[in-house]
């Protein structure tokens, strides 16, 4: 059946730390029986074609404390589409890809306000839109932010007064904004 196989692996490995299907075809959405790996740390489901909601996916996970203590999300490469749900409940993590999926929406600052650890966000080749907020570039460890292709409208925000001095890759290609860029 389907979703035996993972039922199984989330029943009888609730120790698990790291998880990846990576580039391994499945469809179809994620089982709920993922909250029983209440261990993650690293979770890599890119290029498997999953698809749902971000928000239903989350949904999924009667006790939200079952990603607490997850560090790297890769969700890149699938059909996952809706709005980016709020993350609050991952103050853990560095690496999130949510690049080269269906999301739509606005990026809101009170979904990721308190995601003080990132490192690298990869947000690219999606449908988010509205304007690019000076929150993202005060994320004081952030090193890497992806958000080309999306359709990003509006003036490029006044960077100078960002907190962020680690960024050192940052990509905006492929949207619709205005103002040359402060060098």
């Amino acid at each position: 059946h389907g979703n035996a196989w993972y039922q199984s692996l989330s029943s009888s490995l609730p120790k698990l730390q790291v998880f990846s299907l990576a580039q391994y075809f499945l469809s179809g959405p994620i089982h709920p029986s993922s909250a029983n790996l209440q261990s993650l740390s690293e979770i890599c489901l890119d290029n498997i074609n999953l698809s749902s909601t971000i928000p239903e996916f989350l949904a999924d996970f009667s006790n939200l404390t079952s990603f607490i203590s997850a560090i790297f999300m890769d969700f890149s490469n699938n059909i996952f589409s809706g709005a980016i749900p709020y993350l609050h409940i991952l103050k853990n993590i560095t690496h999130l890809d949510l690049s080269n999926n269906l999301l739509t929406g606005v990026i809101s600052s009170t979904a990721w306000e308190q995601l003080l650890n990132l490192v690298f966000v990869d947000l690219g080749n999606n449908s988010l839109n509205g304007n690019i907020s000076l929150f993202l570039f005060e994320l004081s460890i952030l090193q890497r932010l992806q958000l080309a292709d999306n359709q990003f409208d509006g003036q490029i925000p006044e960077f100078s007064n960002a907190s962020s001095s680690a960024i050192d890759t940052l990509n905006l290609i492929g949207n619709k904004l205005y103002r040359p860029f402060p060098i």
